[in-house]
């Protein structure tokens, strides 16, 4: 089934380069050159009510899973749900070389800080959570950092892609059981201690899953003077 599974992913990643006019999902005519309008309708968002610490279904404000852990950002917004159409254009553009989808992407995260009264986005400046140099070689680019810089440029907000950096190049998150993924980000992360980090922080990243990464983000950023740090990713994996 895996073979299946990754074979139909590469014939996905072909058809994507040579014909750019079909939705990255079920492979039909689209105009916008992303979804068709079928696959666009099966995009899930978060709504409340939701837990702030794991944007899990609550009645409460703080689930009692979360209220067990050892959480240090202070509240996480995910846009949409890593499921459906959405995860394979999500795909594309973190694994395929399809940068340019961080347009496409980033119009759901504007809509949806302009949606959450909660949130003044102008408060807080923005930092993406980093990936290793030889990762980053590999890619091209680091995909949460092209959606922090987009969402900077529109709410016109400071983002720093330089506090935190990835000093071991651990193995992917995906690939680990989910008691395995606080484990594999010990020491894996380090922030520079020369540049001021103080006030509220907002740290973007794509996916999230457990949390651990943007929990060790978070971490570093409350120890080195951040007063508030809260997470903001374009999807949450449908655990």
């Amino acid at each position: 089934m895996r073979v299946i599974a990754n074979f139909k992913i590469f014939i996905k990643e072909i058809v994507n380069i040579l014909f750019p006019n079909l939705c990255f999902s079920c492979l039909a005519k689209t105009e916008n050159n992303v979804l068709c309008s079928d696959c666009y309708n099966k995009i899930q968002f978060v709504t409340a009510p939701v837990c702030i610490l794991c944007q899990n279904p609550s009645n409460t404000r703080i689930c009692g899973k979360c209220l067990k852990k050892r959480i240090y950002y202070d509240r996480l917004i995910c846009v949409m749900r890593y499921t459906g159409p959405i995860k394979d254009v999500i795909h594309n553009f973190k694994y395929t070389h399809h940068n340019f989808l961080a347009d496409f992407l980033s119009e759901f995260i504007f809509a949806y800080i302009e949606a959450v009264p909660y949130l003044n986005i102008c408060e807080y400046t923005l930092t993406a959570v980093p990936i290793h140099p030889a990762k980053l070689k590999e890619r091209g680019y680091n995909q949460s950092y092209l959606l922090a810089k987009k969402i900077a440029n529109n709410f016109k907000i400071p983002v720093k892609n330089d506090i935190i950096f990835k000093i071991k190049d651990n193995m992917s998150q995906t690939e680990l059981k989910k008691t395995e993924r606080a484990d594999n980000v010990i020491n894996v992360f380090d922030i520079d201690k020369n540049i001021p980090v103080n006030g509220k922080i907002m740290i973007i990243d794509d996916i999230f899953t457990t949390g651990s990464t943007v929990n060790e983000c978070a971490r570093l950023l409350k120890e080195h003077g951040a007063k508030e740090v809260v997470v903001l990713t374009l999807a949450k994996t449908v655990l």
